[in-house]
């Protein structure tokens, strides 16, 4: 279960490509999409190097195998353009059992 994600901003200055506008969504079938996670206007990453860390408060009944992240809207640049180094997801891994 995804419980919380960071992620690390350019080393660009302040309103440059650094996300402003985006969705949290997770999928078994990369059909069927579920947003676990909205921001807008957002200004946490706003600023060279900054590092956020953002916790999922919807309450997840099922594992999934799909994580992604969509922008929603225009960075703090004013255009459709991001720039960042890292992302990385946070929760509990489920295992296949093993077939004998």
């Amino acid at each position: 279960n995804l419980s919380s994600y960071s992620i690390k901003s350019s080393s660009n200055g302040r309103n440059s490509g650094h996300w402003r506008n985006w969705v949290i969504e997770i999928s078994n079938d990369e059909l069927n999409w579920e947003e676990v996670d909205r921001h807008d206007d957002d200004s946490s990453l706003n600023g060279p190097n900054e590092i956020a860390t953002f916790v999922i408060n919807k309450k997840l009944k099922d594992f999934f195998r799909f994580i992604r992240i969509r922008q929603t809207g225009f960075s703090w640049r004013g255009d459709y353009y991001i720039f960042f180094p890292c992302i990385e997801f946070f929760g509990k891994l489920k295992e296949k059992p093993i077939k004998k």
